[in-house]
């Protein structure tokens, strides 16, 4: 995927007018390397990184470094109705009924039904999750991402955008919006630093 700037300017045109680069960066899936490592690469380049993810926390303890600006929307997700209503009937609203009919501190045979109920409950209510409400969400998340994630960003003022990167196939739908939001940035999933490589003798 790639939307080309309206303006014609390549960002390494761009780049050259600007002190530092502003490259959004989507990425929903785990940390992995290739991701990482490209953030890295910017880095070293000079450009301004902001990260939309959904754990901050796991791209910290995957090595990136902590001056760059995180927006995680893992809780903003589990607030959307489609998730919280699927928690609250599948999960916790049976476990809150356990609790109820077995007591606090089951004991004696009492214990023994308390335990067959939760753990026919935990086998049901995975099964249904699994097998049937997860395949049917995975074709909605992107758009609920994109939803949440906007929702999240509007108020934050990112600048000149020069450059939106997808890393992951979940993350197309968000930046499909962020590149209408910044119609002057260039919207990718090619992870290619060469675009803001710094020309030789040029100081960091």
């Amino acid at each position: 995927m790639s939307y080309e700037s309206p303006t014609g300017a390549s960002p390494r045109e761009r780049a050259m007018t600007q002190s530092r680069p502003l490259v959004i960066v989507v990425a929903f899936s785990l940390p992995d390397d290739r991701v990482k490592d490209h953030l890295d690469l910017l880095l070293s380049q000079g450009v301004d990184l902001r990260l939309i993810a959904m754990n901050a926390a796991a791209w910290h303890d995957f090595g990136l470094d902590r001056s760059v600006p995180i927006h995680e929307i893992h809780d903003a997700e589990e607030r959307h109705p489609v998730r919280w209503v699927e928690n609250a009937l599948l999960f916790r609203l049976p476990r809150r009924l356990i609790r109820v009919v077995g007591g606090e501190r089951p004991e004696g045979p009492r214990k023994a039904r308390v335990t067959r109920m939760r753990r026919t409950h935990h086998r049901l209510a995975e099964g249904v999750h699994n097998r049937i409400y997860m395949p049917a969400y995975r074709v909605v998340r992107p758009k609920v991402l994109a939803m949440v994630a906007m929702r999240k960003l509007r108020d934050v003022q990112f600048g000149h955008v020069d450059r939106i990167i997808v890393a992951d196939v979940n993350a197309i739908t968000l930046a499909w919006h962020l590149a209408k939001r910044f119609p002057q940035a260039v919207a990718t999933t090619n992870l290619d630093v060469k675009a803001y490589e710094r020309p030789a003798g040029e100081p960091a």
